[in-house]
């Protein structure tokens, strides 16, 4: 092992390799510095797994032109992949040819096309004009190189970093690049030719050690530069249990409060989409209720999600803190083994990878945990009091000021009932549709949700009570349990159709959602569903024992055959057949077979007449 070898091990990056040595030695062998930068180093230095390699390249200027003066030669005038580059860089607005292109495309671009012409790329790179930016594959693995640069968004047109576009780009060193990015912990640096790690800003290292979220430079113009820089120190925090620099803080308060409707708003600068990605991976993150508070306590909660804003701002009332058990719930939504199960049996069935359903599948639970009580802020009710002032009933829905609705006296001093929630769930099934619909969730993930809310509340008590008892004998028309009723409700199952969904539709409900929330209440609520849940398993294995036992015992004859081998009309004469198949087939089932079924039924229509016979 050599010393470069030995400094990638000893960062946890030994990974990287073989494409990172491939990079490395090219870039060397032509003064390029190839560097990995970002979450990929800093998870490493945490011990935490990470996929994603960012690469950015750096030179000196005189390198950087031998490079494409190399390049320009390498790739001939007239040659159909120079005409397709020449194509693209005119597609994109750039203006000048390929060579004038490459004497300002960055290291990051020179370097693919260096990688290609020495043969260690599968095919030639794809390339981004205008963010100097080049994409290939080595030995089947995705690469990106992009240069070194700053950026400039005083110039962005349209509605600000709606698309995370920079007005200009410059090619610049790695200190210049780094203090472009976002955070002090995403701004180190490993040179993949020599092993060496770099902190530019000075700060990433021992941010990293005290578990601390800073922007790299002045936080106003790197929030105004992309406002989902805000949600993303969110989300790190959350992810990495890291608290938000005091300044950094002061900076994400006063800008939402100051521009929370012009970056996050409906007409925002910052697209539903990226809002969507970002929020669902605080909801997805190690500390997801720690996420929530933030984005509530910074009032971006407020702006992008009033609904939920709204629950969190309730948590204060005189009666259940619906907030604080929301979080609970949240906290207790996870992939179950029979969760998992469902998994696994439902990924072939609808072409998708177990891995891909899966993290679908744990968005799905943590959302529908978040949104399923949301609806109880707009139901509440403390029921019917007498205004003491016009002498008029009126509900109060609110126990912390409560107004007469019909002459709008105070009625502080009344008491009332602890608040019912009637019809909570339909409720949260609307917000909870329009929300993800907001957030440019797709079809699929906001029916799942909204569903999964509208059936979360449910009466247990009669299918608990439900008394299933193996009897010893099965029925050809079994009848349907209470169970069974509620597992084709929780499963969306339709009547006669074959739902590939329907078993983990059924999982997720009871096992992810119904379990979760009934953990955050009282022992006896979490015992009926504990008792359903037991209910449901001996149900279970009594259809399986009657599917096993009417497939061991069916008549070897259907009624079309035996209609059709003696050409009889259908009738009680059928019924008479089957009986005595399936009593042969019991007393006698090494000698039972179809031969001998059709003697039967030869035997057993000798007891009728002609009239049995069509004519």
């Amino acid at each position: 092992m050599n010393e470069r070898e030995q400094k990638l091990k000893s960062l946890g990056l030994s990974f990287v390799d073989p494409t990172g040595k491939i990079i490395g030695d090219v870039g060397q062998q032509n003064n390029l510095s190839p560097f990995i930068v970002g979450g990929i180093i800093r998870d490493s230095l945490l011990g935490r797994p990470s996929k994603d390699i960012d690469i950015c390249v750096a030179s000196d200027p005189e390198s950087l032109q031998r490079a494409a003066v190399q390049i320009d030669k390498a790739i001939p005038q007239g040659s159909k992949l120079r005409n397709k580059y020449e194509l693209v860089i005119r597609q994109s607005g750039i203006s000048g040819n390929f060579t004038e292109f490459l004497k300002n495309a960055g290291g990051g671009v020179l370097l693919a096309f260096l990688l290609f012409l020495n043969g260690k790329t599968d095919h030639p790179p794809v390339i981004y004009p205008r963010f100097l930016v080049a994409a290939t594959s080595i030995g089947g693995e995705p690469v990106e190189l992009v240069a070194t640069r700053s950026e400039n968004y005083s110039t962005t047109e349209g509605t600000g970093s709606r698309n995370r576009n920079p007005g200009s780009i410059t090619i610049a060193d790695e200190k210049e690049d780094a203090f472009r990015r976002d955070f002090t912990i995403n701004a180190l640096y490993v040179n993949l030719s020599t092993g060496d790690l770099s902190d530019p800003t000075g700060l990433g290292l021992t941010d990293l050690k005290n578990k601390t979220i800073r922007t790299t430079g002045y936080p106003f113009t790197i929030f105004n530069d992309d406002p989902l820089r805000i949600l993303r120190a969110i989300r790190q925090s959350a992810q990495l249990g890291f608290q938000i620099d005091p300044k950094t803080q002061e900076a994400m308060d006063i800008l939402i409060k100051e521009k929370g409707q012009e970056f996050f708003g409906p007409n925002g600068s910052v697209s539903a989409e990226r809002i969507r990605d970002e929020f669902s991976k605080i909801l997805l993150s190690t500390n997801a209720s720690q996420g929530l508070d933030e984005m509530f306590s910074s009032g971006v909660l407020d702006v992008i999600a009033p609904e939920i804003s709204a629950v969190a701002a309730d948590q204060l009332s005189q009666h259940k803190d619906i907030w604080g058990h929301t979080k609970i719930v949240m906290d207790n939504a996870n992939i179950t083994p029979e969760i998992d199960a469902a998994i696994r049996e439902t990924a072939p069935k609808v072409g998708e990878s177990y891995e891909e359903l899966k993290k679908k599948v744990l968005l799905r639970i943590k959302l529908s945990a978040l949104l399923h009580d949301v609806g109880k802020i707009d139901t509440r009710s403390y029921g019917e009091v007498l205004c003491p002032f016009c002498q008029q009933q009126t509900v109060v829905h609110n126990a912390i000021n409560p107004i007469c609705r019909q002459c709008g006296n105070s009625l502080s001093n009344i008491r009332t009932r602890p608040p019912t929630f009637h019809k909570h769930e339909f409720s949260s099934e609307k917000i909870a549709w329009n929300l993800l619909n907001r957030l440019k969730f797709d079809n699929q993930m906001t029916r799942w949700v909204a569903r999964d809310c509208g059936l979360h509340q449910l009466q247990f008590d009669d299918y608990v009570s439900e008394q299933l008892k193996d009897k010893g004998s099965f029925h050809a028309q079994p009848k349907v349990t209470l169970v069974e009723k509620l597992v084709n409700k929780l499963s969306d199952a339709k009547v006669g159709q074959d739902d590939p969904w329907a078993d983990l539709n059924f999982a997720v409900r009871l096992y992810g959602l119904i379990r979760a929330d009934s953990s955050a209440h009282p022992e006896a609520q979490q015992q009926r569903v504990n008792d359903f849940i037991g209910n449901y398993e001996v149900a279970k294995q009594q259809r399986q024992q009657q599917q096993e036992w009417q497939e061991a015992n069916k008549p070897l004859l259907t009624g079309d055959e035996i209609m059709q081998h003696f050409g009889i009309r259908p009738g009680k004469w059928i019924g008479d057949i089957h009986n005595r198949l399936i009593q042969d087939r019991q007393e006698n089932p090494m000698g039972h077979n179809k031969e001998r079924a059709f003697e039967i039924a030869q035997d057993e229509l000798s007891k009728w007449g002609p009239e049995i016979y069509k004519k």
